[in-house]
């Protein structure tokens, strides 16, 4: 169950008056662990990558975080971000293919634990040794 949820969207779409695109969504998981989801073909920027890393401040005794990144890019200013931040306790970034396997091989040396997988039950049971 979810107990706290923060979304962000992208600009003004340029095809329909009024409305916006959502590009993200942060949810903090009952387990603590955050849970950010990036809507695919999304390219994740810096502001996007710290929007993550603060909202990771839910839960400042253990800050775990779930990211489900299927057919994303990051900038390089968001994956040094990401990568970089000191008081992460650890990252499993999920994702569906060996594409997104490439994309992910930017936190492999990370200052944290980080590693990618493609299930979703097996990236929380990785997470949670970090509990």
């Amino acid at each position: 169950m979810d107990t706290s949820c923060i979304t962000t969207t992208s600009e003004r779409d340029p095809d329909a008056e009024e409305t916006q695109r959502l590009t993200q969504r942060l949810t903090l998981r009952e387990d603590g662990v955050l849970h950010v989801w990036w809507r695919p073909s999304t390219v994740v920027t810096v502001d996007d990558a710290r929007a993550t890393l603060d909202a990771s401040l839910l839960n400042p005794a253990s800050r775990r975080i779930l990211m489900s990144m299927t057919a994303v890019t990051f900038t390089n200013a968001a994956r040094r971000a990401i990568c970089t931040e000191q008081e992460i306790t650890a990252i499993a970034l999920l994702g569906e293919d060996p594409v997104d396997r490439v994309v992910a091989a930017f936190a492999d040396n990370a200052s944290h634990p980080a590693q990618f997988f493609t299930s979703e039950e097996a990236a929380l049971d990785w997470l949670e040794t970090f509990a």
